[in-house]
């Protein structure tokens, strides 16, 4: 029986911190109103899968949930963590692919978070 390695994908674009603040913003700004539309609440798990420099992650920690970003920039990671944030890289988007039970289980492991059993 043989294992299989699982290597996280390869970014096919480069994102520089500045250029996505200026060149990619519309993303977070078109998404803010699907966050308020479900309000995060303290005691939820959030998984930001392509958080960038962590703008909007910014504003689902501000409703109390705790957030985890992920993203393959490197460099758009260090400007999240930056702002205090909770990031890696592609692990947990890579976990969440093996099933949304096993993704939360992840996903708590890496957070900490307990959020909901299920």
């Amino acid at each position: 029986m043989s294992t299989v390695e699982m290597t996280p994908p390869k970014p096919v674009q480069h994102w520089a911190a500045d250029d996505y603040a200026r060149k990619g913003r519309f993303v977070s700004k078109r998404a803010r109103p699907v966050v308020d539309l479900l309000a995060p609440k303290r005691g939820e798990c959030i998984l930001d899968p392509r958080c960038g420099d962590g703008v909007l992650t910014e504003v689902i920690v501000a409703g109390g949930a705790d957030v985890l970003g992920a993203d393959l920039g490197e460099e758009l990671l260090a400007a999240a963590a930056a702002k205090g944030l909770k990031c890696r890289g592609s692990r947990p988007c890579a976990a969440l692919r093996n099933g949304v039970r096993r993704g939360l289980h992840q996903l708590r492991r890496f957070t900490g978070c307990a959020g909901p059993s299920s």
